[in-house]
């Protein structure tokens, strides 16, 4: 059945029980053309197009068995250059995987063209910033009525 959430052990008993499906899904692909990694249940791919369609085509096929389910819908393929657009479009024709080539958002950390990561970038500071502001406004006010803690 798995590991209660927050057992220490979780992570480790997880980790040997993907393992067979790693070792088969990275069979499928040439070390040359593409590399495959994981945190948790969170698969990541790069490489060739060809390669990375064969590793996806493969994960659908036999991740159920091993109890792993690809979600196409929050898969994102992303392309580094226009010139690769066409062919990634019809390799992933019918696939449901979002294809980008501006980037995306990826484990807390941002993937994609220069100007996607400085955007990206720039609104979670601005975030922040605002963050900071709204909390010294508290502090402000906490301290104008004489509220101490």
């Amino acid at each position: 059945e798995g590991a209660t959430q927050g057992d220490p052990a979780a992570m480790a008993k997880y980790a040997i029980g993907t393992r067979p499906l790693l070792d088969r899904l990275g069979a499928v692909i040439d070390d040359q053309t593409a590399k495959h990694c994981w945190y948790a249940d969170d698969a990541t791919a790069a490489g060739k197009l060809e390669s990375l369609k064969k590793w996806w085509d493969e994960m659908c096929t036999i991740g159920p068995q091993y109890g792993y389910f690809p979600n196409a819908k929050k898969t994102v393929l992303i392309v580094k250059s226009l010139e690769f657009l066409p062919t990634a479009n019809s390799l992933f024709a019918n696939t449901g995987i979002k294809i980008s080539l501006e980037g995306e958002r990826h484990l807390g950390a941002v993937i994609g063209s220069e100007k996607f990561r400085k955007e990206y970038v720039s609104n979670k500071v601005k975030g922040w910033v605002k963050d900071v502001l709204d909390l010294a406004d508290i502090a402000k006010r906490r301290s104008a009525v004489g509220i101490r803690s």
